[in-house]
């Protein structure tokens, strides 16, 4: 990548994120994104409202980390440049990106994504998902169908459509917490992860990762791989709860999909919905605290689950990151 098309990268990213934590703390969803949403609570910070998904306040939730691409018809589309590192590198742009589903994608987004430079695409939906809605191939990328789960895992999982709603029960913020954990020691979970990392270490061009709403498997992938990157941890948390700043729109469609598929005499709880369309620290925590009991830390999981040796982990640093000075 040249240095013109870096310092475009870096212009872009100034521009989607705020300068500082006082700026960051009213970084919040667009009021007209979240008026009278009632799948999550709404409280106002200053002039404009946030969605409250998770714990903390609004400023923990809603920092930008990654670089949001606001594409018309791919979601929560958004580059990881510039997210620095524990030895002050920075992942370079227009390498390492993530969204929802490219089932809906226009021609326009399509060819916008060939220009970005996506030569692999990587889609963690499970069969049953991609037969409903198959991908729109980026003109020129390599598709890998890699199911993080089968069908019968999904069961723990949702992406946002209607199997999420038979879902909407009792005790649905730890049914998510236990997929989360699945994630980490899920047999199909770590064979499907270690294909996502088969294809970072030989790609020749820039790596697009996706599910159906860009929010559990994807963010569980990036978290991985900013792990193995050497990420700072605030920044990988803050990064997988970006996420909510985008899930407003898709948030209001699934909750009136709920209202009409489930029975007028069972109403939907309005939490459990929230469990499943929003991105949770609780989550998080749970993918985290399963690291380290079964590993003891991500260092050992990314080299015993993930096979990343200490070469491999080097390999993926020196593709995927810049120091400070090549990127001014």
């Amino acid at each position: 990548m040249d240095n013109t098309e870096q310092k475009d990268q870096t212009e872009l990213r100034s521009k989607e994120q705020p300068k500082s934590t006082e700026q960051a703390d009213t970084q919040c969803a667009p009021a007209e994104e979240t008026e009278n949403l009632s799948v999550v609570s709404i409280d106002t910070y200053g002039d404009q409202q946030c969605a409250q998904i998770s714990e903390g306040p609004c400023s923990s939730l809603l920092n930008q980390v990654s670089v949001h691409l606001p594409l018309e018809t791919v979601s929560n589309l958004r580059d990881l440049a510039g997210i620095e590192t524990e030895d002050g590198r920075f992942i370079a742009p227009g390498l390492l990106f993530r969204s929802g589903r490219l089932s809906k994608a226009s021609k326009e987004d399509l060819l916008t994504l060939k220009n970005m430079g996506i030569k692999d695409v990587i889609d963690f939906r499970s069969e049953l998902e991609r037969s409903v809605e198959p991908d729109r191939k980026i003109p020129g990328a390599v598709l890998l169908e890699d199911p993080i789960f089968k069908e019968a895992d999904l069961k723990k999982m949702t992406g946002g459509n209607f199997k999420l709603l038979k879902m909407a029960a009792k005790s649905s913020r730890d049914l998510m917490n236990d997929a989360y954990a699945s994630l980490i020691t899920s047999p199909d979970a770590q064979t499907g992860c270690r294909k996502f990392f088969d294809v970072l270490l030989q790609a020749e061009g820039g790596v697009l990762w996706h599910c159906t709403q860009g929010k559990d498997r994807t963010g569980a992938a990036a978290a991985m791989i900013e792990h193995a990157l050497g990420v700072k941890e605030d920044q990988i948390l803050a990064d997988y709860l970006q996420t909510n700043l985008y899930m407003t729109r898709e948030a209001r469609q699934d909750r009136d999909t709920a209202s009409a598929l489930f029975d007028k005499d069972l109403p939907v709880a309005e939490e459990d919905i929230a469990s499943y369309l929003f991105a949770h620290r609780s989550y998080y925590d749970a993918m985290n605290h399963a690291v380290q009991t079964a590993y003891g830390s991500w260092d050992q999981f990314l080299e015993e689950a993930m096979e990343l040796t200490p070469e491999k982990r080097e390999i993926l640093k020196k593709k995927y990151l810049v120091s400070p000075q090549s990127t001014q």
